[in-house]
């Protein structure tokens, strides 16, 4: 189990969503997402090549498997 402390920024800085302490225990028998693949979908995210509802998606999807 692991937890985070995540904020999602507007384009002009501003917080639009903080979820502080998010717990994430990985479901039996799936392999956790390995970390440069979801530091890869937060930069996609962060420069705007996907929308926060697709890198929604993308990480449910990888927690998931």
């Amino acid at each position: 189990m692991r937890a985070f402390d995540i904020r999602l920024l507007g384009d002009d800085g501003r917080e639009l969503v903080f979820l502080h302490h998010l717990t994430i225990k990985r479901a039996s028998g799936g392999e956790p997402a390995p970390p440069d693949k979801l530091r890869a979908l937060l930069h996609r995210l962060r420069t705007g090549e996907i929308s926060e509802a697709e890198a929604e998606t993308a990480m449910e999807a990888s927690l998931a498997n």
